[in-house]
Parts: structure tokens; C-alpha cells; sequence
């Protein structure tokens, strides 16, 4: 999301949060699902008072934004939704993989170093039951 960022500061005020769990941020022990991460940006948005925010979204991200203004609509001006999450009908492991080996020859090189940086930081039990409640999210299996 950097370069993205990087281009759109430009011409706006840009603001790139960690979620719990993730990037430099804080550790819970508990890891959060789908609702308490959206809880969590909620709070970030209304701590920093960007109320209504516009939001970009890649990937599980699309996901997290999606609840977020299904269930704080008054938080959210408009969400891009770049390359969003999984289908309901591709909700398990095997669909997964299958699409990430479909994907990853599409993804440039220099990205690699970048999402191994990111799972390290998350840890790998965290990287496993996040991308568990991403599966089992019913608020964007249902829409």
C-alpha cells in the first residue's frame, strides 16, 4: 500500500494504521476476528477524528472495511475495495491455496520480501487464526 500512499499524499492528508496484531502495533494475546479488528479501526477513526473517512482497502483489508461500515455507517464517505476478499463459495484452505498459486506469478518480485516481513511481524500462530476468522467471517459471506 506504500507506493499508492506515497502518490496519493500528494494531493491528500493519507493515514496507513497498524490493526492489532499486526505491523509494528501492538500484540493482543487474543487474536481478533473480523468484527473486533473493524471495532478497532473504528476506534482509531474516531480517536483521530477523520469521521467520515474515506477508506482503500486491499485484500482481507476490503473485508475489515466492509464490516466496519455495514456497522458504523456514519464513519465511512467511501471505501475502495481493491481486490477483495474471498468469495463464498471459495470459503476454505484448499480454494485458498489454489488461488494463491494461481496469483503469485502475477506478483512482482520485490513484494515477496515485503509480505515475509509482514507475516514475521504478525507471527505465524496469528497469521493462521486470522486468515482462520476470515473464512468463517458471515457478514461478507453473506453479502
Amino acid at each position: 500500500m506504500l507506493p499508492v500512499a506515497e502518490r496519493l499524499a500528494r494531493d491528500h492528508r493519507v493515514y496507513l494504521p497498524d490493526l492489532p496484531g499486526f505491523g509494528d502495533s501492538a500484540k493482543p494475546e487474543q487474536v481478533l476476528d473480523v468484527p473486533a479488528l473493524a471495532d478497532a479501526l473504528a476506534s482509531w477513526i474516531g480517536a483521530a477524528e477523520l469521521a467520515p473517512a474515506a477508506l482503500l482497502g486491499h485484500s482481507f483489508g476490503c473485508q475489515i472495511i466492509a464490516d466496519l461500515a455495514a456497522r458504523y455507517p456514519g464513519l465511512v464517505s467511501r471505501a475502495v475495495l481493491q481486490g477483495p476478499t474471498t468469495p463464498p463459495e471459495e470459503r476454505s484452505w484448499l480454494w485458498q491455496f489454489v488461488r494463491w498459486r494461481q496469483n503469485q506469478p502475477f506478483n512482482p518480485d520485490s513484494l515477496s520480501p515485503i509480505t515475509w516481513e509482514d507475516k514475521r511481524k504478525c507471527g505465524y500462530p496469528r497469521l493462521f487464526w486470522t486468515f482462520h476468522y476470515q473464512l468463517q467471517d458471515v457478514c461478507t459471506a453473506r453479502n
